[in-house]
């Protein structure tokens, strides 16, 4: 009877110890304190492309971001490249994350030069900083050959914008 007895008042009390520490663990820390947040946010995202050419662009963003510890987030946008050298206009929509400072995304570009076009699929790796400057490396596939104006490789320098937060 002793055991049974004993073995009762450890179940009542681990249960209670089990409720008050799992109450405890889903308070948020006092204001001030490092903890993450999740923020969304519409943006401009004004980049540059070099390498063999030279783009200007101009892209429309959404990201969800993680805030105050830069562990990471998401963008996808839309927009436009020019390069006024040749006269190329590139629009194009990308899917970008970024986790600890490393940047990894796809973009699907249309270029259109006169009356030639040529879709292109580039998968980027790259760096930020602050979740707000991005260098990106990509690298050019091809639906047709014959467009020789695009180069296979580009390096994009962007900044992330917010407009509106939510």
């Amino acid at each position: 009877m002793k055991n049974i007895f004993l073995i009762l008042v450890i179940t009542v009390i681990s249960r209670y110890h089990f409720a008050f520490t799992q109450a405890d663990s889903t308070s948020l820390p006092p204001e001030g304190q490092y903890y993450a947040g999740l923020e969304r946010s519409f943006g401009i995202i004004p980049s540059v492309q070099v390498l063999n050419e030279l783009y200007f662009g101009l892209d429309l963003g959404y990201g969800s971001l993680v805030t105050r510890c830069g562990i990471g987030g998401f963008f996808s946008s839309l927009g436009v490249d020019y390069n006024p050298i040749d006269r190329i206009w590139a629009p194009n929509i990308t899917f970008q994350g970024n986790s600890f400072g490393l940047n990894f995304g796809i973009n699907g570009t249309y270029y259109i030069q006169q009356n030639q076009g040529n879709f292109v699929l580039r998968p980027e790796i790259g760096f930020g900083l602050l979740q707000v400057l991005f260098i990106n490396y990509g690298r050019n596939f091809f639906v047709r050959d014959d467009f020789s104006n695009v180069s296979k490789h580009t390096l994009t320098f962007s900044v992330y914008l917010p407009v509106l937060k939510f």
